[in-house]
């Protein structure tokens, strides 16, 4: 049986859309394609991700995470 995941809390929710504010400043969709994959590594963790920003076109604007190098096989 699956893991009961807990709701994000109300500060939780906050800081995620300031981050998402800071991505709109930044707009890497200018300047980045979607197959412009970058690593990052999680600092609590260690696990790694790999980030691909999507909107280039305009048509839509999006940054998606692929954890692990399993996920980022699938991209």
């Amino acid at each position: 049986m699956p893991k009961k995941i807990k709701p994000p809390s109300l500060e939780q929710w906050k800081r995620l859309y300031e981050l998402m504010d800071k991505i709109r400043e930044l707009a890497p969709w200018e300047y980045m394609y979607e197959q412009d994959i970058f690593g990052i590594q999680f600092p609590e963790t260690g696990k790694l991700g790999f980030v691909s920003v999507m909107g280039n076109l305009g048509e839509h604007y999006a940054v998606a995470i692929y954890p692990g190098k399993k996920a980022l096989k699938v991209f």
